[in-house]
């Protein structure tokens, strides 16, 4: 989409990539000597799989979604397609007697789905802003949701992290500051 990329969002870039793996380190991993490549393997994967989805997001946003009615479809669908493949999986493994039916997991299922529906529907509309790229909304919003719900691990469950772990948080404010630095 002829985006242009300075320095500062590179720089960015590279720091927010740096935290995703530093917070996603463990206890055990602490001595940055013990760590293995497979150790890097999760968060490699995640960084993949969802530049591809931002990437596939994007695209459908800026190609075919001129309209909001066409936005909310596009969103819609997407769920619908989600749960009923999640209802298959589910009912399969209710049959095989593999899991069984409790309405605590109907109820998370809920209250994870709306917020993740809103963090889609939010994203769909940062791309449609007119002044900002999407290759400064992206990272931002993604880096920004790795704070967020550090975050939550930390003062909701109460969650410990490790010195490198607090490391990777800051990387993420300043990551998101320089990409933001870089856009304007």
């Amino acid at each position: 989409f002829h985006e242009s990329i300075d320095s500062f969002k590179w720089v960015g870039l590279v720091l927010a990539l740096a935290a995703v793996i530093l917070v996603s380190f463990r206890k055990q991993n602490e001595d940055a000597s013990a760590w293995k490549i497979k150790d890097l393997a999760l968060p490699f994967l995640l960084f993949i799989s969802s530049g591809i989805i931002d990437s596939l997001t994007n695209y459908v946003q800026k190609i075919y979604l001129k309209t909001q009615e066409q936005s909310n479809t596009y969103l819609i669908s997407g769920f619908f397609i989600a749960g009923l493949i999640g209802s298959i999986i589910l009912a399969y493994q209710y049959i095989q007697k593999k899991r069984h039916f409790a309405v605590r997991h109907l109820m998370a299922g809920i209250v994870l789905g709306i917020p993740n529906y809103f963090s889609i529907y939010f994203l769909v509309k940062a791309l449609q802003n007119p002044d900002m790229s999407s290759s400064a909304v992206i990272p931002v919003n993604n880096i920004g949701v790795l704070f967020v719900v550090s975050m939550f691990g930390i003062f909701i469950f109460k969650e410990r992290l490790i010195r490198i772990n607090y490391l990777g948080l800051a990387l993420t404010v300043l990551s998101i500051l320089l990409i933001l630095l870089g856009e304007y």
